[in-house]
């Protein structure tokens, strides 16, 4: 249970309550930016929280124990301290936000509901919409290495030890723009589709050099046709034009095949590709299976 000054409790049990709700979102590099519900800013432990931001939020349930709670902020891009080029560099990925109940008309009867991370960030056209866990969900992450069989390491990283220079990267030119989100392209047709799944693309001229973006998808040039299709996990904001130059990095799919014939760097896999499915340790011992103490997976895999 919530104790509330008793000020703000003897509003809250009145016949007239004039309450907002009022969000502090807090970045990594401790910047602070506030907004409101309310039609008018409002003044809250010495930070301007910003009217008619767009601001909205969805229900949310506060669960007893440690299960994690979600919630959804939206907004429209309204307010100059939230702009598409921060949301696209992911500025707002792991920021702190609090949620106060807020008396506009006597701000200083104010009570913090619950305090909350941002996760996943997507900005579509004028809109924005976040969703947000509890701080329980900071229970909820992977720590150290895990027993399964596909590598845990990310590619060209210090575990991974794959060196992404020349061999790897490759250039290539934006030729026809589908869509925010795909493209044709030239300079990579000598490659077969899937190649640069799971790879990066990054725009090296235009106003958008520099993005970096995950590509969900890579189709090779179809019979008779020059250009090869990227299909990418997010759409770049305007700007991008024809004749944009980009470098291109290939993907990998965690697999230990992938990782030997693509990469040749099955030595540095960090996965367990051997272990047992969980219908084989489910299994029982029987006379006509062949149990001669050789490997369970072909070594080739």
């Amino acid at each position: 249970m919530k104790n509330f000054d008793p000020a703000f409790t003897d509003h809250l049990n009145g016949e007239v309550t004039t309450l907002c709700n009022c969000w502090q979102i807090e970045l990594a590099d401790t910047t602070i930016m506030g907004f409101t519900d309310h039609d008018r800013d409002v003044a809250l432990n010495g930070i301007l929280h910003e009217a008619a931001s767009g601001f909205e939020s969805s229900e949310i349930e506060d669960s007893l124990g440690i299960s994690t709670d979600e919630q959804e902020i939206a907004g429209a891009l309204q307010s100059n301290k939230i702009t598409a080029e921060d949301i696209f560099a992911r500025k707002y990925d792991g920021a702190r936000i609090k949620h106060f109940v807020v008396n506009w008309n006597e701000p200083s009867q104010h009570a913090l509901m619950r305090t909350l991370i941002m996760g996943d960030i997507f900005q579509s056209d004028t809109v924005f919409k976040a969703s947000v866990k509890s701080q329980t969900s900071l229970l909820d992450q992977t720590k150290n290495r895990r027993y399964q069989k596909l590598c845990s390491a990310q590619l060209g990283d210090k575990n991974c030890k794959v060196l992404l220079g020349n061999s790897l990267k490759k250039t290539g030119v934006v030729r026809i723009i589908i869509s925010s989100q795909i493209l044709e392209v030239s300079g990579i047709d000598t490659y077969s589709s899937g190649w640069f799944r799971s790879g990066e693309f990054k725009l090296l001229t235009g106003s958008n050099a520099g993005r970096k973006v995950k590509i969900a998808e890579h189709i090779a040039p179809l019979e008779g046709a020059n250009n090869s299709i990227l299909h990418l996990w997010e759409g770049l904001p305007e700007g991008m034009t024809i004749d944009d130059t980009f470098e291109i990095i290939p993907g990998c799919d965690k697999h230990f095949s992938t990782c030997k014939a693509k990469f040749s760097n099955g030595n540095n896999f960090r996965g367990f590709p051997h272990m047992p499915d969980a219908e084989y340790v489910m299994s029982y011992a029987s006379v006509s299976e062949q149990m001669d103490g050789g490997p369970i997976f072909p070594q080739d895999e």
